[in-house]
């Protein structure tokens, strides 16, 4: 009988919406334990894996239809996908946070359709969708207002927006007239409600609430069948597109491509003459000057070949099936990568009159991908492949190198090749640069106690004043890492902080102690003298240009 009673005792289950409103709440406290007022860190990985763990939760059903090694994937993604700010905290490491969290949330709930500019247009919709969410509202309600006029909320809302507003506006004109009603005005500080309701930590909650909710609501598709991506051929393409437009003729295509390989060539040939034969320039020209002048300005010509390249042989077109354009082609894609080698040779010699720079740094990856990119144009010419070969592969090597690059201590590169690289060591070049050093901020610190190692190591006596600036930095680094609270909170943990805090730890009986930080004055080293503040100062390695 008990057993009976018990059976027909209807069973307490949460609905879908139910769970994603819990999982919102658990997360929102979550997200104020970790972030309010605390140091970002590793308090991000961890945030962005219990969203994905409570997505997962909340799409149970779409789960249960999946076997282990679809389950696995999305986790395999997601650590790899985490991994970059589990080593330090950046945007390039958050932008492949959230592309993995969101990767990971369409697989449990069943709408990936693979790698293609849908899917990645579905994770941007998971992040953007809240922010248009007022606007959808608006014309929700105005679509049901013309549908169903009689409808209580709708009509309730339409028919007292009018006499609230006029009558907000009345009671402001009686308060300008009436001082009673004046004063009860003046009595009132709205203050005293709004504080409360638009603190920081109320708005870091509404925050985060608009950033999980969409993650934890996704409709799980179960059943369903996927429409086939539509690839474009010249069959399947409009007339004014399948067949070569009245601009970009067979015969326009092969005259353009012969004047672009002569005014190609003349631009290699001198190149090889000055860059790599060493000829020498004109008078009043240095190889510097040279070099840095067409860096980047031969990058977008190589960018804009490459752009006419695909334009003008479309697969499928007469122009792809010409020989001769085939041909010349061949031989302008050939001088595009030696301009791109070229224009990575100019860098190089301007990086060694000037120092580098971050910035300079990611100009020579960015090079490397163009060239990549020029020589699979030419084999998907010769091959015969489509832009869609063409275009996966390009997307497959952007996102490899720039995942390989959310585990490089850039900062700390550049700090070590100018430091070894400094006119004080070599007798050639420029200075060591101390105001972008601080720019550099506390990863240079190690890069810094070799400088002035070595400066204590020197026969010759140093700048003192720039001896000086370069004590006190370090101490302002050293501050930076070491001082207690949150700086050593555990939230702000990363990969990159830990070895700076150990290289700290086992550099410190260098130092008896470690002092408050102070603004120090750069000294005169082909900059402008001023006040530097122990952390940020604008680049100003190269004269009159910061690239």
């Amino acid at each position: 009988m008990t057993d009976l009673a018990m059976s027909s005792q209807p069973s307490f289950r949460l609905s879908r919406l139910q769970r994603a409103a819990l999982a919102c709440l658990i997360l929102v406290a979550l997200g104020d334990w970790l972030f309010f007022q605390r140091p970002l860190g590793i308090s991000v990985a961890l945030f962005l894996a219990a969203t994905a763990l409570l997505s997962a939760v909340t799409q149970r059903r779409a789960n249960e239809r999946t076997n282990g090694r679809m389950r696995m994937g999305p986790v395999l993604l997601l650590i790899a996908a985490l991994l970059p700010l589990v080593n330090d905290k950046n945007l390039l490491a958050l932008g492949f946070g959230l592309a993995g969290l969101g990767a990971f949330v369409l697989i449990v709930t069943r709408h990936w359709h693979g790698v293609r500019l849908a899917t990645a247009l579905q994770i941007a919709g998971l992040y953007v969708g809240p922010w248009r969410l007022a606007a959808r509202t608006m014309q929700a309600m105005k679509i049901a207002r013309r549908r169903d006029p009689r409808r209580p909320y709708t009509a309730l809302f339409f028919t007292w927006c009018v006499p609230l507003i006029l009558g907000a506006i009345f009671l402001l004109l009686f308060a300008s007239a009436n001082p009673l009603i004046r004063q009860v005005f003046d009595n009132f500080d709205i203050r005293t409600w709004l504080d409360p309701l638009f603190s920081s930590r109320s708005l870091l909650w509404i925050l985060l609430a608009i950033f999980t909710l969409p993650l934890l609501c996704v409709t799980a598709k179960i059943k369903g069948r996927h429409r086939k991506p539509i690839i474009a051929t010249p069959h399947t393409l409009p007339a004014s597109l399948g067949n070569t437009s009245l601009f970009l003729t067979t015969g326009t295509i092969l005259r353009a491509l012969i004047l672009f390989n002569l005014l190609f060539a003349l631009q290699s040939v001198m190149d090889i003459i000055y860059l790599w034969g060493g000829v020498r320039l004109p008078n009043g020209m240095t190889y510097a000057t040279y070099a840095h002048q067409g860096a980047y300005p031969l990058m977008m010509t190589a960018l804009l070949a490459a752009a006419f390249v695909l334009v003008a042989l479309r697969p499928g077109s007469e122009a792809e099936r010409s020989p001769p354009i085939r041909w010349l082609v061949t031989l302008w894609v050939g001088q595009n990568v030696l301009l791109v080698i070229s224009s990575i040779l100019r860098l190089d010699l301007y990086v060694a009159v000037y120092s580098l720079t971050t910035l300079r740094l990611s100009a020579f990856i960015w090079m490397g991908l163009v060239a990549f990119g020029l020589i699979l144009i030419l084999l998907r010419i010769l091959r015969r492949r489509s832009n869609h070969w063409l275009i996966k592969i390009n997307l497959a090597a952007a996102v490899a190198v720039l995942y390989g690059c959310c585990f490089i201590n850039f900062e700390a590169m550049v700090a070590d090749y100018n430091v070894d690289h400094a006119r004080e060591f070599t007798g050639r070049g420029v200075a060591l640069d101390m105001r972008y050093m601080a720019e550099l901020g506390p990863h240079a610190l190690p890069a810094l106690d070799r400088y002035l190692a070595r400066q204590a190591g020197m026969t010759s006596p140093p700048d003192a004043r720039t001896l000086a600036y370069a004590k006190q930095l370090r101490t302002n680094f050293a501050w930076c890492i070491a001082q207690p609270g949150k700086h050593r909170d555990w939230r702000a943990w990363t990969l990159q902080k830990a070895r700076l805090w150990h290289y700290l730890d086992t550099a410190r009986p260098q130092t008896a102690s470690i002092s408050e930080p102070a603004a120090i004055k750069a000294p005169e080293n082909g900059v402008t003298d001023a006040t530097v503040p122990p952390r940020g100062a604008p680049d100003t390695t190269a004269p009159g240009d910061g690239n």
